[in-house]
């Protein structure tokens, strides 16, 4: 891989699957969420090169957990 890793939290696993898919065709490697509080952890771990969220989901949304990344990093 490029060494791009994406962390992706969408509530909607169809929409994340699909989403998923095209980045790893990019050749991102894709970090899988289905909330804020599952997509802070794996933020937590670092090294991650970009972040995709939905606004409204279970746990923090969308918008806290971009707040949150950006000051952990």
């Amino acid at each position: 891989t490029d060494g791009h890793v994406t962390v992706l939290t969408y509530s909607r696993p169809e929409q994340r699957n699909a989403i998923a898919m095209l980045l790893e065709s990019e050749g991102f490697d894709v970090v899988q969420a289905g909330e804020g509080s599952q997509a802070l952890e794996e933020i937590g771990g670092d090294g991650f090169s970009l972040i995709i969220t939905d606004i409204a989901m279970p746990g923090p949304w969308g918008v806290h957990v971009g707040a949150m990344a950006r000051t952990s990093v």
